[in-house]
């Protein structure tokens, strides 16, 4: 039988989870004695790998790279993702799609705080599976799908819904669909000339539901 799948990032995508974010990587920051930027470059640190957007701002050693990464994941694990709320009407948008669509996570998050907070929020059971990256091993979200595709051959549809380059082209070296979430932390309208875009949920439900 012929199924459609649709591939779900996390943050800026089901969740808005800056403000945890914010909060984490603040009291991370200020431990060592760091500055903490303003909100418009902390929200580029919502969805990559932490160690790399930490790296990628300040000069500092890896160890200390490593350290922050470790108190800012110490931090968001324990209080901070139930700081996030999910965007607008996402369960209806969820509960509808699974008329039509089976619904996977493709997440940066490690997997056992990715299916804490999914299930915090009380989206867990739309998906069938969550599916993590695996920095140590070097499996990334391209990976992810192309794995989930060569597992159920039988797919008449898939799409990727994401908010970042990275989703976009993990879609697209898959033969993907991708639908970019400009309401999330890393797409721009600029982008958005590559492939579809909204700016709300109930859009890309309309989308998918429409599809053939």
């Amino acid at each position: 039988m012929m199924k459609n799948i649709c591939f779900f990032d996390i943050d800026g995508t089901l969740i808005d989870s800056y403000e945890g974010i914010k909060y984490s990587l603040t009291l991370a920051l200020q431990k060592e004695g760091l500055e903490v930027p303003e909100d418009s470059v902390l929200r580029t640190f919502v969805g990559p790998p932490i160690e790399r957007s930490i790296a990628r701002h300040w000069d500092i050693e890896a160890d200390r790279v490593k350290g922050i990464a470790a108190d800012f994941q110490q931090i968001y694990r324990a209080k901070g993702y139930e700081m996030g709320q999910l965007y607008p009407q996402i369960p209806d948008v969820l509960s509808a799609l699974q008329s039509k669509w089976e619904l996977y996570v493709v997440t940066n998050k490690n997997p056992l705080y990715a299916q804490k907070t999914l299930a915090h929020f009380g989206i867990s059971d739309y998906f069938k599976e969550i599916l993590c990256t695996d920095r140590v091993h070097g499996i990334d979200k391209q990976d992810l799908i192309r794995d989930a595709l060569q597992k159920y051959p039988l797919v008449e549809n898939a799409v990727m819904i994401g908010d970042t380059m990275e989703d976009y082209h993990a879609a697209k070296e898959n033969n993907c669909a991708f639908i970019g979430a400009l309401y999330g932390f890393g797409l721009r309208q600029s982008d958005a000339s590559h492939f579809k875009a909204v700016t709300t949920p109930i859009e890309y439900l309309a989308m998918l539901m429409s599809a053939e």
